[in-house]
């Protein structure tokens, strides 16, 4: 039965993922696709920067689940050119 609780070995198999992710992400977003402004990318790391700090905290396994899933769903996003229109927060 899997957990329902991050142990500290989720937490280090999981590292590497989620850092992986947040520079890709920070990447992505610094390419200024469409029409964002300089202004409007900052904000962006911004909120982003919030978002892996909330998830930080999580302590549900399927939450942090989740978690990987929309970031996965929003890089796929960004790459394609589109930014995300609903707010994640």
């Amino acid at each position: 039965m899997a957990p329902l609780w991050l142990t500290p070995q989720l937490c280090l198999i999981n590292r590497p993922r989620a850092l992986s992710l947040y520079r890709n992400l920070l990447r992505e977003i610094s390419k200024r696709p469409g029409d964002m402004s300089w202004a409007a990318a900052e904000s962006r790391k911004k909120d982003l920067r919030m978002l892996f700090e909330m998830g930080r905290s999580e302590a549900s396994v399927d939450n942090v689940r989740e978690l990987f899933r929309t970031g996965e769903h929003v890089l796929a996003q960004l790459r394609r050119g589109h930014l995300p229109e609903v707010a994640y927060v």
